[in-house]
Parts: C-alpha cells; sequence; structure tokens
C-alpha cells in the first residue's frame, strides 16, 4: 500500500480493538502551568473527566507548540464554544447538535496523544487521527491523536476530535471509496474518503460543525472563513448520496456571458458575470479560472463571486515559458496542463511538485468512465482522467502523485468514441450508483445535449427496451454555449453557510 506522510487535511479512521489500556498517568496542573503558562486550567478542567497521556502512560512536556498541550486546547475550545449558532437548520444533521461537547464526551472517555500512524492502516492520503475502538476490560472509547495533528489548525484539530468521536455512535460509520470527485481517481481497496450516506457519517459530524463555526460570532473572520469552506469541501467531496438539496450537475456558460448549472432536469442561475479576461478551468468538481496572461488563478467562492488562489497561480508561474491550458485535481495531487508539459503538486502539506515534459501539443484534461469488471456478472465505471492532445489522439494519466512523480512517460489511453456529432465537451453526471451516470454534452455549434431513456418493444417478444440516447436538451434549445465544466456538486443554498 502506498505509504502516505505530512497529508493535507483529510481525517480518516480506522476502527480496530486495543487490548491493553495503559494506566495513565496523572497529570499535576501545577506542574503544566510552570511550563506552559495558562494551561493549568485546560488540564485541570479536563484530566478529571478525560484521561490523556501517551501509550506509554508518561507525560509529555508541555508547551504552546506541543501536540499534548494543543489537543487539550481543543477539548476546552470544544466545551467553551462561545457565541455558536448554526446559519441554517438545514445543516444540522441532528447529530453533533448543538452541544458539541456534549457528542464528544458522551462517546470518548480515553485519549491517547502522539498515536503511532503506523499501527493504523491510513486510508485516505490524509491522517490525523484514528479510532483504536473500545477496551473490553475498562469499558472506555479510546481515541487516538496521531502526531501529523501538530500540522492542523486549531479549528482542524477541533473537527478531528468531532470526527473520531462520530465513530463510536451506536452505528460504526466506515468509510467507502468515494463514487464521485477527485478522491474517486485514488486506488480502489485502499483509499476509502466517503460516507456512504449523508444523514450518518463521521465527515457528516464534521460538516455539521464546521456550519456551526462559520457561524460563530466570537471567531475571528478568517477562521469562520476556514470553517465554511471545510464544510463545503466535505459535503461536495466526501459524501456518496446526497441530500436532496445538493445534486451534481454540468456547469453551463452560455454565449452571452453568465454561468448557469444543469442537473440533468432543473437550469439554475449560478454567476451573474465572469471577470474579464479569465479562461475557465476543466476542473471537475470546481468552478476555476485562470489569467493567461497574468497567470492568476481564482477559485469560484460558492456565494456568486470568486477569491484569488495563491498557491494555484504560483503553480501556473512555475511554467511561464510555456502555454498554459488547463488544471485538474486528480486524487492527491492538483496538476497545471501546458504546451508540453504537465507539472503535478501533491496536496501534502509539503506541497512536493514533480514535472513532465512530452511531446508538444498537449490541449486539455478530460475526464471518461470506463467499464471495468469485478466478476463475471458484474461491473462498474471506473472514473479515470486523459490528457487530449491537438490532434484528438489521448494518453492515460496517472491517479496519484507517487505514481505521476515515478512516470517517465504517459500510456496512450484507448478511443473513446464521441456521444454525440462535432462533440466538444463531455460531462458525466452520477447517479445513485457508480454503474449508472447521465451525459451532457457540447457540440462545435454551442448546443447542448443530454441523455434520455428511449423505450422500445422488441417486435418479437413483445418485451420493453431501455435505450440511452443523446438529444438537444429541450429547455436550452436556442440558446448557444461556448464551454461546459464539471460534474459538480452545487446548490444555491450552499451560500447560506
Amino acid at each position: 500500500m502506498t505509504k502516505f506522510t505530512r497529508p493535507f487535511l483529510i481525517f480518516s479512521v480506522l476502527a480496530f480493538a486495543f487490548p491493553v489500556m495503559v494506566q495513565a498517568q496523572q497529570i499535576d496542573p501545577k506542574n503544566i502551568d510552570k511550563e506552559c503558562p495558562g494551561a493549568a486550567r485546560i488540564s485541570g478542567e479536563f484530566d478529571s473527566v478525560m484521561r490523556f497521556y501517551d501509550k506509554k502512560g508518561v507525560y509529555i512536556p508541555c508547551d504552546k507548540t506541543n501536540l499534548n498541550y494543543r489537543v487539550r486546547k481543543a477539548f476546552y475550545q470544544i466545551k467553551n464554544p462561545g457565541g455558536i449558532h448554526f446559519a441554517s437548520t438545514r445543516f444540522n444533521f441532528k447529530m453533533v447538535g448543538m452541544d458539541a461537547w456534549r457528542f464528544v464526551n458522551k462517546k470518548s472517555q480515553h485519549v491517547f496523544i502522539g498515536g503511532d500512524p503506523k499501527k493504523s492502516e491510513v486510508m485516505v492520503p490524509g491522517f490525523a487521527g484514528f479510532v483504536e475502538g473500545n477496551d473490553s476490560k475498562k469499558k472506555h472509547n479510546v481515541m487516538s491523536i496521531g502526531t501529523e495533528a501538530i500540522y492542523s489548525t486549531d479549528l482542524e484539530l477541533r473537527a478531528t476530535i468531532i470526527h473520531l468521536a462520530a465513530h463510536y455512535a451506536e452505528e460504526t460509520f466506515s468509510h467507502k471509496k468515494c463514487l464521485r470527485g477527485p478522491f474517486a481517481l485514488l486506488p480502489d481497496g485502499e483509499e476509502k474518503a466517503c460516507d456512504v450516506e449523508w444523514w450518518n457519517g463521521a465527515f457528516v459530524a464534521e460538516a455539521e460543525y464546521f456550519v456551526s463555526q462559520a457561524g460563530a460570532s466570537n471567531l475571528p473572520a478568517e477562521t469562520r472563513a476556514e470553517a465554511r469552506a471545510a464544510a463545503i469541501e466535505r459535503l461536495t467531496y466526501h459524501l456518496n448520496r446526497l441530500p436532496g438539496f445538493l445534486k451534481p450537475g454540468a456547469v453551463l456558460y452560455p454565449a452571452q456571458g453568465g454561468v448557469l448549472f444543469f442537473d440533468g432536469e432543473n437550469i439554475t442561475p449560478m454567476i451573474a458575470r465572469l471577470p474579464p479576461g479569465f479562461e475557465v478551468a476543466n476542473r471537475e468538481d470546481r468552478i476555476t479560472l485562470v489569467d493567461q496572461k497574468k497567470r492568476q488563478v481564482m477559485d469560484y467562492d460558492f456565494k456568486g463571486g470568486f477569491t484569488n488562489r495563491k498557491d494555484l497561480s504560483e503553480l501556473v508561474k512555475s511554467g511561464a515559458k510555456e502555454v498554459y491550458r488547463d488544471i485538474a485535481d486528480i486524487g492527491d495531487m492538483t496538476c497545471v496542463l501546458f504546451s508540453s508539459k504537465i507539472l503535478c503538486q501533491s496536496k501534502f502539506r509539503e506541497k512536493e511538485v514533480a514535472t513532465l515534459t512530452l511531446a508538444p501539443g498537449l490541449k486539455k484534461f478530460a475526464w471518461v468512465r470506463e467499464k471495468a469488471s469485478l466478476e463475471p456478472n458484474e461491473e462498474r465505471h471506473e472514473l479515470l482522467v486523459h490528457v487530449i492532445k491537438e490532434d484528438g489522439s489521448a494518453l492515460r494519466m496517472a491517479n496519484t502523485f507517487q505514481d505521476f512523480k515515478a512516470a517517465e512517460r504517459l500510456t496512450a489511453a484507448p478511443f473513446v468514441p464521441p456521444s454525440i456529432p462535432n462533440e466538444v465537451e463531455r460531462i458525466f453526471l452520477p447517479k445513485w450508483s457508480d454503474m449508472e451516470h447521465d451525459v451532457v454534452a457540447l457540440d462545435k455549434s454551442g448546443r447542448i445535449f443530454s441523455s434520455k431513456i428511449r423505450e422500445t418493444t422488441d417486435t418479437v417478444w413483445a418485451n420493453s427496451i431501455s435505450t440511452n440516447i443523446m438529444v438537444e436538451t429541450p429547455e436550452l434549445k436556442g440558446q448557444k454555449f461556448r464551454k461546459i465544466s464539471g460534474p459538480m456538486i452545487w446548490s444555491k443554498l450552499l451560500e447560506e453557510i
């Protein structure tokens, strides 16, 4: 299995039995206060409620950069949240509720600090904590905060605790492979970064907590913005089955300007006007704009506007002598495509960058879904990314940063026939299952086509036959479009967060 180090923040967990509970060494608040002024109030409040210690029961010297202190601080902030309120009850999934401390305290009594990540199977390229299960002798739930959590912000560390506590609910919330989004590209069987249902899962609990923090009047504006972005990320990237107000759809760019969202049934205005001078990248789950001349990158902020992405701008600028083509999130990396080069940046905290130089003529990234056999009577659709060349041929892109870094070239991808004549772009809209999807396509004349089920009757056996066909979308007839992108999970209601 791929070994990941210092990841970007996605909190993964694995429930397994911890056989022997180490006798906790009670920490004297007076000693802590001498080493870490102000810690006495925090440790004194929680040492009588929860037990904090390392695997050997040894006290870890405290300072304000030490994980030992920061974990206590996170629990303290959860218990004493200040003026937190929910922006909307629709985002209260009745898991964490209004009292996050009650949710955590009810489910976790023992906390190991500085747990060894090697003792946990890393399920996604990110690791801040893991569940060690229930101590059968003392009937305690054991939560381990891994050493990687030291790289977390205070908000991320609190959310890690909420996430881990969610795994102690009456039903175990184990993660599954994602069916959509960039994490669906990670290797099957290794990387599980999604909850099955939107109404019960550790990522859902995180999302609910992040929404509450986004509406906390006592938090700095920067923290509230961080919480809002994290809540949207959890809701749009980590749920295989979505709540009714969220749907996957194609993002449409009319010739006359603005942006529309088409979920296969309804058309909703998203953005009234795009900033001048920017091109739209083919990122699957986000709207990203790139100014080719200034090498500036901006992301849609889910409020009708855009925010600067300094990290992506630097990535685009690093290929200054190349002609920029496209940007894509692929598994655990973000990649920029140039005319003869691909530059990918790991989403780990080191932000390592790898470059692959190819023959000139690269054009864009494209998502495809190929049938992949599992058993003789089973099949599923595998999500892949191709690099499309100017001559129409395609190269198969690596799905992980490690694979891309090790690659000396990209292999030719099999020809994928167009869904319509003169096809320019094609978007797959996933349904409830990864075996099904709708298609939205754009042709050279600017018309939008979408898949429709046609029912026919077999003349011999009189059986009903269902066939997927592509027809010009009735609601969009007479309109011309210059581009489509997606699929993207979106709802106007996300602006309420």
